[in-house]
């Protein structure tokens, strides 16, 4: 065991779990600019990310979970909670490295698996979507625009891409002004309209 690890910055720990953890492994500039010393991350081969910090977790323990990549768009994928462990700070970096590799590792790699399938499922819809949007506005003349998924007609449907294969018209209502109508069809709206009952 070692106590000067519940004294050493952070960063200066996570490079050294990093290296225990293998030439693979290495610390992310990521909260560098934070000008407080309560975070860390670690990038690891096939986009594993862990995140360390000494605030997180019980007095004199490690808090380290693990992260979800930064490519992975949170808002149309979902994703879970990501499995976490505490080790203590007066453990050599060679032990939390040990306790990472036999606790952590096993549960984050299988949940970052299923994750990172779902992402890929998620470009490959996304991708779907815009290009089913720009074959469709260029066959009815509609302008497509990169950050809406809707192709805008001339003023009476407009087309919503919901799918790589699928769409959803929205119709318009047109109503001419009162001035634009004809005498007749005036007198048609004036004479079938019905006027509130009289007030005693």
């Amino acid at each position: 065991m070692s106590s000067e690890n519940t004294t050493k910055p952070l960063q200066e720990i996570a490079v050294e779990i990093a290296k225990a953890l293998g030439s693979d492994w290495s610390r992310a500039d990521d909260f560098d600019s934070d000008g407080r010393d309560w975070r860390a991350r670690l990038n690891g081969p096939q986009s594993q990310r862990l995140f360390l910090s000494n605030t997180w977790g019980k007095k004199g323990m490690l808090h380290i979970s693990g992260w979800v990549p930064e490519f992975v768009d949170r808002k149309t994928v979902s994703v879970p909670e990501m499995p976490s462990i505490q080790v203590s700070l007066t453990k050599t970096a060679d032990q939390m490295a040990k306790d990472i590799t036999r606790r952590l590792l096993p549960d984050y790699q299988f949940a970052l698996s299923a994750l990172l399938l779902k992402h890929v499922a998620d470009v490959e819809f996304k991708d779907g979507v815009k290009k089913t949007k720009y074959q469709v506005a260029e066959i009815l003349g509609g302008l497509a625009k990169d950050d809406s998924d809707v192709i805008f007609g001339r003023g009476t449907v407009d087309i919503q891409i919901t799918g790589p294969d699928s769409l959803r018209f929205n119709g318009h209502c047109l109503w001419r002004r009162e001035s634009q109508r004809s005498p007749s069809e005036r007198g048609h709206r004036t004479k079938n309209r019905k006027w509130p009952a009289p007030r005693d």
